[in-house]
């Protein structure tokens, strides 16, 4: 009976729904993929207790067999190769939980590496992004700060063509007023001339006038001496 029971547990230990087949199951379950995206202290407390879940089948089966073996003293010669067989299995058993625990951790290692690899790249794909937003901002700036010098020079053409336009008619006026003021200078001129024409023309008159008095009076005193 002993010996059956060990076989059974040894059994139990390699069957798909004990612990090789509980294991597969935990890592399906756990989604260890490439794809995944589980990281931080859940994936860690995860790899955790997967493996203190296989230390603990570990000690279990190893104390099986201990005890298996302290039994082999008591019992007869196929009695003892049962149980020796049952050791055997179970230490198949424990070499498979080994094997197990092995390839799991070799998979959650390369799956932490993978997913350790895609933080990087998103990091970098980020660092990227981020430097060319920077790069756009700061041409968005230099092209308004552009357009606004555009702006203002074209401003201070602008207020320049109207200084121009206003000393240009400053001028003209400036022309108008000298123009009128010398056809003033030349009517004053002009006037002047006629005035002066008349003054010598009334001269002349009264100068005549003056001479027809004087050869009357003459003619009379001429005129009284003869008679």
């Amino acid at each position: 009976p002993r010996h059956r029971i060990a076989s059974e547990e040894s059994q139990k230990s390699t069957h798909p729904s004990g612990s090789r087949g509980g294991l597969r199951v935990v890592l399906h379950s756990k989604g260890i993929t490439a794809s995944s995206a589980i990281m931080g202290n859940c994936f860690t407390s995860a790899l955790e207790r997967d493996v203190e879940n296989l230390k603990a089948q570990l000690t279990a089966l190893a104390a099986k067999n201990t005890a298996l073996m302290s039994e082999m003293s008591g019992l007869t010669e196929d009695a003892r190769a049962a149980v020796a067989k049952a050791a055997a299995e179970n230490e198949a058993a424990l070499a498979a939980v080994m094997n197990a625990e092995k390839a799991a951790l070799a998979e959650k290692e390369a799956a932490a590496a993978e997913m350790e690899a895609a933080l990087a790249e998103k990091s970098r794909v980020a660092a990227q992004l981020a430097a060319a937003a920077v790069a756009e901002q700061a041409l968005q700036t230099a092209v308004a700060e552009k357009d606004a010098a555009q702006e203002a020079l074209l401003a201070e053409q602008e207020a320049s063509l109207e200084a121009v336009a206003e000393m240009k008619a400053a001028k003209e006026q400036l022309a108008a007023e000298q123009e009128a003021a010398l056809e003033a200078v030349a009517e004053k001129e002009a006037s002047q001339k006629a005035l002066e024409a008349e003054q010598k023309v009334t001269q002349e008159v009264r100068a005549a006038h003056e001479a027809a008095l004087k050869s009357v009076a003459d003619k009379e005193v001429a005129m009284e001496a003869a008679a």
